[in-house]
Formats: structure tokens, sequence, C-alpha cells
């Protein structure tokens, strides 16, 4: 086909370049920008202008042309002897031919988005290299309890083996150090970048800057939603990174599993967007209450019920709750793609993505199964699944009625509630339960007797129960301003006399220690 095309051929699609191939990518016609960009003339392959690597991604876009609609396909190419992303349309023209029409990704977000890859390629390794090591150092130390069991003689043995064990031990906390630090500069490096690419993109989707073209429209929506992925998969690690380093505090409180299920439905309903797949929510005969932080549970099953729409195209989607003992279980039901015996528990593992045809058209970072499960633990329960492939799967949380932290703050709070004679009362207003103890201990050695308060509503009812000898204020509250609380206090006749310490320091231990030299 010597001759320019018909015009209708490229009908409704904006372009940097436009020719027309075979299935096979023989190039038949090109216009002159194409000549210019890709170096290549006709009869010559399409492959050959494709990055090392892409060959193979660059044939599924012709093969595959109609069958996928008009969705562009994001390939690198070779432009002027510098690989660069394209998003690529091909459509069948004619008999046994494609019109195959090429867009130029912005340089800097396919920068940006090639950077949040090795950074989080980087991550996933030293993850695993950090794994690697604690089970080498677990291996290393029940080999030596073997040989010292066994040869208390060999005294250089054991010197020897214990040297080794040390030199794994720093090798672990560089390796953690390096993840930390790798965790806080995502954080730092890519959540503002993200957010201005957001903020942009929403801009000229709102026409800020003028009309959009239904083709411009579409490419924008795309650069929208891959990074809001992308934002997803750095929350994911940074609340994964806390939960590893056990800074994930609890809020506990009581809620019911009927009315949890109920704020559920409204808040997840607009992700039933399928309609051959219905989204249930069972509220149960008996309304079984709780006492532990809803907010994490309500965060696991946004995680299942997310995941369950995302595998199932028909059938429906049925969450439910029920008293065990002296545990709720939570259930997420599906009648989705399913799971293979071998993958069940590997689907807790970080990155770890079920190899499938329907998982390769969805977006996800292999992280919120993982989240879930340390989240279920922290809660006091577990996480477990059930499947079978092509019938759906069941997962099923299993959540303590009461959380031990609700027990030891009951018995914390239920000690303050009577001044002990000749001591003192001091107002801790602290957010950590451990750290609470920590002041119990350190200040009822020094004659004075500790209120407790995780929250400043709870400070302010203390206040107004009794007035406190000092107080003892933790600038780190979760969520809240603890510096309008000193000016609360300040302006009130009744306590502007009483002395305030403002605990700075982030680590348990030295906050005791703080406390303890003040």
């Amino acid at each position: 086909m010597a001759e320019m095309p018909p015009e209708e051929a490229f009908a409704g699609q904006s372009r940097e370049f436009r020719l027309l191939c075979d299935r096979q990518g023989h190039v038949e016609w090109l216009d002159e920008r194409a000549t210019r960009l890709l170096g290549l003339g006709r009869g010559a392959r399409l492959a050959e202008a494709a990055a090392p690597g892409t060959e193979e991604k660059l044939a599924r876009v012709l093969t595959g042309a109609g069958a996928a609609g008009d969705e562009p396909w994001e390939v690198v190419l070779n432009l002027g002897g510098a690989p660069q992303p394209v998003a690529l349309r091909a459509r069948p023209f004619g008999e046994g031919c494609l019109a195959v029409t090429g867009s130029l990704v912005p340089a800097d977000y396919g920068r940006s988005l090639e950077q949040l890859g090795a950074n989080l390629s980087e991550m996933s390794t030293l993850h695993r290299e950090t794994d690697r090591q604690q089970r080498e150092l677990l291996r290393r130390h029940e080999e030596l309890m073997r040989l010292y069991r066994e040869r208390e003689d060999s005294d250089k043995g054991v010197i020897a083996l214990h040297a080794e064990i040390g030199e794994k031990d720093d090798s672990i906390r560089r390796a953690s150090e390096v993840k930390t630090r790798l965790v806080a500069n995502v954080s730092h490096e890519f959540r503002t970048p993200l957010n201005s690419i957001l903020g942009l993109t929403k801009l000229l989707l709102a026409r800020s800057d003028g009309d959009l073209t239904e083709e411009q429209e579409k490419q924008l929506q795309f650069i929208m939603q891959s990074t809001e992925a992308l934002y997803a998969l750095v929350n994911d690690l940074l609340d994964l990174s806390k939960m590893e380093a056990g800074k994930t505090l609890l809020r506990t409180g009581r809620f019911t599993t009927n009315g949890l299920l109920s704020s559920l439905r409204g808040m997840l309903r607009p992700l039933a967007t399928d309609p051959a797949v219905e989204l249930v929510f069972e509220e149960g005969a008996e309304d079984v209450e709780l006492e532990t932080d809803e907010g994490k549970v309500a965060q696991v099953l946004r995680n299942l019920v997310t995941n369950a729409l995302k595998f199932t195209d028909r059938g429906e989607v049925r969450v439910r709750a029920r008293r065990d003992g002296g545990s709720a279980i939570f259930e997420v039901r599906d009648t989705g793609i399913g799971i293979a015996p071998g993958d069940l528990e590997r689907v807790f593992e970080e990155f770890y993505q079920v190899e499938h045809p329907r998982q390769r058209q969805l977006k996800g970072s292999g992280l919120g199964l993982s989240l879930s499960r340390h989240l279920a633990e922290r809660l006091g329960g577990s996480l477990t699944a059930e499947s079978e492939l092509g019938r759906g799967s069941v997962f099923a949380l299993r959540v303590p009625l009461r959380h031990p932290e609700a027990h030891e703050m009951a018995a914390l709070v239920e000690r303050s509630q009577a001044v002990a004679p000749g001591h003192a009362p001091v107002l801790v207003i602290e957010d950590d339960r451990q750290t609470l103890f920590l002041y119990e201990k350190y200040l009822r050695g020094s004659g004075f007797h500790v209120i407790p308060a995780r929250t400043l509503d709870d400070a302010r009812a203390a206040l107004r129960r009794v007035k406190p000898a000092a107080v003892v204020l933790d600038v780190m509250l979760d969520g809240e301003a603890s510096w309008s609380f000193l000016n609360e206090l300040k302006s009130n006749p009744e306590t502007r006399d009483v002395p305030a310490l403002v605990v700075t320091v982030t680590n348990r231990e030295d906050k005791a220690r703080a406390l303890g030299a003040d």
C-alpha cells in the first residue's frame, strides 16, 4: 500500500506520528514525522525501533489490535537514538492491515516512574535480603547451641561462632538501617512529586487551562490512575515499615459488628461498579460487641473486600461477622478466580502476586494482604484463607472480643481512680500504652500517683476530676495538636500554676530516663 491512506484510518486520534503495517509489524506506509523519529522506511519492521526488552510487548500491541478496544499501550521506542516511552494505538484498517498512531509520554513523568520503579525494586531486594539474613542468623544460632552442648571443651569453636553471629547481626542491622532510610526517602522524595502530578492532572481535567480533546482527556486519566496506584503503593510500604518496626499504635474503643459492617457498606458500595458482581454485607442475628481498634479492623476488611472485587467477574462478594467463643470472626467470601493450594500462604508475602491473566490486567502492589496479616496479628488475632481454583475464596479475620491492651489499660485506669495517701497525682498524657506503664513504674517509686490519659479529651476529663501536682505531655500525640493543650492549662485559673513537662523524644526508654532526670 504505497499511496497515502485515507484520513479516516486515523480519525479521532491525536498523535506524534502515524504509520500502516501488517500484524507482523512490516511497515507499508509512514508519515514524515514517523520516518524522522523512528529511522525506519517502508518494508522495515517496527520491532527494529523497539528498545531492548520491549519487543514482546510491541508484538502484543499488534496482534491484539481491536481486541482490547482503543486503549493505548505504553511501549519504549528508540526515538532519535534515545529510548522514550510512547503510547501506541493500533486499530484494524483494510484487509490484514493496521493503522498505528504514537503519542509521546511526557519525559518527566516517564523518568519519575522509572526512578520510582528502580527504588521500589531496590527496596524489595533489601527486604528479601534482610529476611534471608534473619533466617541465616537463626540457623547459625541453633548450630551454636548444638555445638555448645556436644562439644563443651571446644572453646575456640564456640568463640568463632559467636564472632560470626556478631558479624551477621551487624550486617542485618546495617541492612535494616538502609531499608529504613530508603523508606524515609520514598516518603520524602516521592510523595511530593506524586501529589504534584495528581494535582496538576486534576487541574487539567477540570479545564483550568482550556478545553481538552477527547484523546487528551483519556491520556490525562491514564496518568492520574497510574499516579494514584503508585501513591497507594508508597503508603502501603510506609504502613508495612511502621508495622515491622513496632511503631503502630492502637486506639481501642467499643463498637459492634453490625455497626462496623453498616459503615463499611456505605464506604465500599461505590467500588462495586460491575453489575455482574453483587457486594453483600450480611448483618448477623447477634450484634457482637468488641473492644479493640475499630479503624484497624476496618482497614483489614477494606483490603479484603477490594481484593475480592478485583478478582471476581461474576457472582457476589459477601461480608459477614459472627461470634466464636471469645473472638469475633469476619468473613469475606467471593465467587472469583480462586487461589491454588500452593499459593494460599504465599499470597500473604510482601510483593507476591498470583500468576493469572486477570492479575496482569489489574493494578496492585502485592502488599495489601501482607499488611492485613500484620494488622491482624497486631490486633491479637489472625488472618487465614481458604480457596479453590475457579470457585472463589474465603478470607477469615479472627479478632479477640477484647484486646489485651484494653484489659491492661482498664487495670491502669482503675488503679488511678483512688490516689494513695501521701502520693501526689501526676497527669500523664501519652498515647503509647507501654510508655504509660514505664511512667507509672518510675513515678510510683518517687512518691507520685499516675493518672493516665491517652487523648486530650481524656486529659480534660481527668482535670475536671482532680487537680494534679504536675502534667507530663507527649508532644508527639498521634493526630492531636498537643501544644494547644498547654495554652488551655495556662489560661485556666485552676491549673495555671501546675508545672508541665513536655516530652519531645520518641523512644519510650529515653522518655522514662528524661522523666527520671527531671
